[in-house]
């Protein structure tokens, strides 16, 4: 025969809770309708793997119920016996060593039409732990739940076998303690408990799900403090999650691992960060939306964005102390108004970090940031780096100082490779932070950045746009007291604009000692602005080769829109034209070492400040073409500056190979003072050629000025110092000076020092054809004006020859003048080809005789232009 189950009330009532075996208890589910009245609901199924459910008596020790699940007791073994379905408030296993490694389901029979095809739990208790010490606990095995779960405690040990080997549940809402670890925890839809799992290396969960979003209760910063919250000691080995998120309460929407790090961290949706706000105390919010490990991140994937609220260190991954593998976040990185927000900090490197989207900044002190203290290999972004305003200032009423930060900011101790798919853009000022007197705004320390001492290559297809801000719209090392940087190749697709702010629109290998960039391709124009070195290129050591497909164009800021290398420029190439503003050596390229090849596609035109539209290599300029003109005033227009206005307009090397001019060189006036080196070309040793194509234009006061100090190599070739080896201008010429022997240095803006330093009195020229017209110009080798500043007088003294060139005359081997060639109209002027040697002189196809000149007697040519061989000293 057959036996039937035997069926057992746990108590006398109506509908009362039921043992079907020693492993099976039943009962009635506590359901509320829609207007909360409390209804009968499903039928529930508890099941365990022990034997447990002998007697009502046994069965009452371990399940509780209540009904009234509100109430915060739940009286034990005590039930109402009324028929009344019932909430399942606790399933208490402390102290039952019989149910060590049980495994729990508790599962629902849907009733048609009543139930909701889930069933709540309280808690789980399977010991107390106080102090990480276990009070009676055991270990369970699996334990499901069809529907939410407030709570579990278990636990017995730290080590093996675990404290639970799974968990599933729909939800899960209380306050967890697991002493040891989970091997698998999966919550389908949302958590908004908190779980701390203890145990030293040993609080780990080997794999974690939520499907829905791990989440802060509530927005109250008291009471919902702690919620949505995952704690762990060990580790964990992969986690898939679908959101995580922050709210108005710290420590909410929260992973923290407080000593061990995850395999893979997969978020489906976003990261993102709570609201402002603050505590009963004034504590404020923070914590929010957040992922802390000090372990190794293997992936990081999250394929939504990681976003920052007003709270503070919210919408934030950090790997303290560690590194992250592979981070790639599908929907950008977004800071807020809260500090440390929309982050992902990394102490150690990260691998590979893939940003699909933007990355940007906002009024959060430090908003928008990956920051990394190692390295990191592969970097793309999709879309653009922005930064914001800055944050706060501590009383704006009162003119006190902006709290500043970072925003919008890539940063690490070395990138070996970035693609950026759109633009990085410096942070705007806050319109609405500003001081009492209405003049300042808040701006970040460094916004839209890049920020490395070593950098392999970065891509940036879109531009470099700099803002108000300092530092802002800029590649740049992590700190100006770094010793060295090195960078290898930069690349701009777009342009290289500056803002108002210092080094703004920029890329700076500024290291304190050595800074290096290996080349840099501008596609559009580099500008500066009103930022003092802003729209700037900048390497404190080296710059190997410099491509810009625009102009070069300074502003008002000092040492805007420049181009600076502290060692050797291999090639320099700028399509269009070289201008400098209104800003000290704006428009402006300073190399310190040797400058190989030069391009300039249009005009070098000098601006209204010192060292604007300027060109001066410390070392050699080996070949130059610039396919426009050498303009000391934008257009021949004069400048109006009451100080004196010194190399605008200007070309200097200490060594000139080859330059060619495309068009003419003009020298530029100022109306209400001085000016010199306007429209001027200075070699502190020797040129070997010069061509000009066009005119060449001076004017009274201010010639053009072609210098050169001495000729190479006097040591070897005893009887020559050939400090010109020729000079050929296609154009109409008036007011030029062409001196050899004569070193850059000018001691001040007017009369005879304008010309430069007479330093080498055996300097030679070459050939000087001047395939125009010449007129009011001087040719001059190893000779000194007269008093009045003139050539081509009695007044001409040869200046002694330098050391170890002694016993060599000054010479001009060749002169042609194709045209007409004269002084000036000006009684009492004078112009000259001076030298103590004059070799063939041709003036519109005559030759002028030089064999019988007298030493210190001139020669009239035309008018007041003059043959001279000054009297050898």
């Amino acid at each position: 025969m057959k036996l039937l189950p035997r069926i057992e009330p746990l108590e006398d009532r109506i509908a009362p809770a039921l043992i079907i075996n020693p492993y099976t208890v039943t009962y009635q589910n506590y359901e509320t309708d829609s207007s909360g009245n409390q209804i009968p609901g499903d039928t529930v199924v508890v099941k365990i793997s022990k034997p447990l459910f002998t007697s009502a008596n046994a069965a009452n020790h371990i399940l509780e119920f209540t009904s009234n699940p509100s109430s915060t007791t739940i009286a034990t073994d005590s039930y109402t016996g009324n028929g009344t379905p019932e909430f399942l408030g606790e399933i208490n296993l402390q102290g039952n060593l019989a149910a060590q490694g049980m495994n729990i389901s508790v599962s629902v029979i849907p009733q048609a039409g009543i139930g909701t095809n889930s069933v709540n739990v309280g808690n789980i208790t399977a010991g107390v732990i106080s102090n990480n010490q276990a009070i009676g606990n055991i270990d369970l095995g699996s334990v499901f739940i069809q529907g939410n779960l407030g709570g579990i405690t278990v636990g017995d040990s730290f080590g093996l076998p675990g404290a639970l080997q799974s968990l599933t549940v729909l939800s899960m809402t209380g306050s967890s303690t697991v002493l040891g670890s989970i091997g698998k925890l999966n919550i389908q839809g949302n958590m908004t408990g908190s779980l701390d799992l203890i145990g030293y290396q040993f609080g780990s969960i080997g794999k974690l799900t939520i499907g829905g979003s791990l989440m802060g209760a509530g927005n109250d910063p008291n009471a919902d403090k702690g919620t949505g919250l995952i704690e762990f000691s060990g580790h964990i080995g992969t986690a898939t999650i679908g959101n995580i998120t922050g709210m108005e309460a710290s420590n909410t929407g929260e992973i923290d691992g407080t000593a061990g790090g995850i395999g893979v961290l997969h978020v489906t949706g976003a990261i993102t960060g709570g609201s402002a706000g603050a505590d009963s105390s004034g504590n404020p919010v923070q914590d929010s939306g957040a992922v802390f490990t000090t372990g190794n991140i293997g992936q990081l994937i999250v394929d939504g964005g990681v976003s920052g609220g007003g709270a503070e260190l919210s919408g934030l991954v950090s790997a303290n102390s560690a590194s992250i593998g592979l981070a790639r976040v599908s929907g950008g990185i977004t800071g807020n108004s809260g500090q440390d927000s929309g982050i992902i900090a990394v102490g150690k490197n990260i691998n590979t970090l893939q940003v699909l989207g933007s990355i940007t900044g906002s009024s959060g002190i430090d908003s928008g940031i990956v920051t990394v203290g190692g390295v990191i290999g592969n970097a793309a972004v999709t879309g653009s780096i922005t930064g914001g305003s800055a944050g706060t200032a501590a009383d704006f009423t009162t003119g006190a100082a902006a709290v500043q930060g970072l925003s919008g900011v890539i940063e690490a101790v070395t990138i070996h490779n970035l693609n950026l798919g759109g633009s990085l853009i410096g942070g705007a000022p806050d319109p609405t932070n500003v001081t009492s007197d209405g003049t300042a705004n808040a701006t970040a320390d460094t916004s839209g950045a890049i920020l490395a001492n070593t950098v392999g290559s970065i891509n940036i297809t879109g531009s470099i746009v700099g803002n108000a801000g300092p530092e802002n719209g800029v590649i740049a090392a992590l700190s100006t007291s770094t010793l060295g940087t090195s960078y290898g190749s930069i690349t701009v697709g777009g342009a290289l604009t500056g803002g108002a702010g210092a080094m703004s629109g920029s890329i700076l290998s500024n290291g304190a000692l050595f800074g290096a960039i290996k080349s840099v391709h501008i596609g559009g124009a580099v500008t500066g602005n009103s930022g003092s070195q802003s729209g700037e290129i900048y390497a404190t050591a080296s710059l190997g080769s410099a491509y810009i497909g625009g102009d070069l164009a300074g502003s008002s800021g000092v040492s805007s829109g420049e181009v600076f290398s502290g060692g050797p420029v291999t090639s320099l190439h700028i399509a269009g034209n070289l201008t400098g503003g209104s800003g000290a050596q704006s428009g402006y390229v300073d190399v310190t070492g040797a400058l190989g090849t030069l391009f300039i596609g249009k005009n070098i035109t000098g601006g209204s400040a010192d060292n604007t539209g300027e060109i001066i290599a410390g070392g050699a300029l080996t070949t130059a073409t610039i396919q426009g003109s050498l303009d000391g005033n934008a257009g021949g227009t004069p400048i109006s500056s009451t100080s004196a206005v010194e190399d605008a307009g200007y070309i200097q090397a200490g060594h000139i190979g080859t330059l060619n001019i495309t068009g003419g060189v003009t020298a530029g006036t100022n109306t209400e003072g001085n000016i010199a080196n306007s429209g001027a070309i200075r070699s502190a040793t020797d040129i070997n050629s010069l061509t000009i194509g066009g005119a060449v234009t001076g004017v009274a006061g201010n010639p053009v000025i072609v210098t050169a100090q001495q000729g190479p190599g006097t040591s070897i070739h005893l009887r020559s110092d050939l400090a010109i080896g020729s000079i050929t201008v296609k154009g109409a010429t008036s007011y030029l000076d062409v001196l050899a022997g004569y070193g850059p240095q000018i001691s001040a803006t007017s009369g005879v020092a304008a010309l430069g330093t007479p330093v080498d009195g055996s300097a030679q020229i070459g050939t000087v054809t001047f395939l125009s017209t010449l007129s009011a110009s001087n040719v001059v080798a190893g000779a000194e004006p007269d008093s009045n500043g003139q050539f081509g007088t009695s007044g001409n003294t040869a200046h002694l020859p330098r050391a170890g060139a002694f016993g060599i005359l000054s010479s001009i081997a060749k002169i042609v003048v194709t045209g007409a060639a004269a002084g000036d109209s000006t009684a009492g002027d004078s112009f000259g080809f001076v030298a103590e040697s004059l070799g063939s002189i041709e003036v519109n196809g005559v030759v002028v005789p030089t064999g019988n000149l007298i030493p210190g007697t001139p020669f009239a040519v035309s008018g007041n232009l003059n043959l001279l061989e000054p009297l050898v000293t």
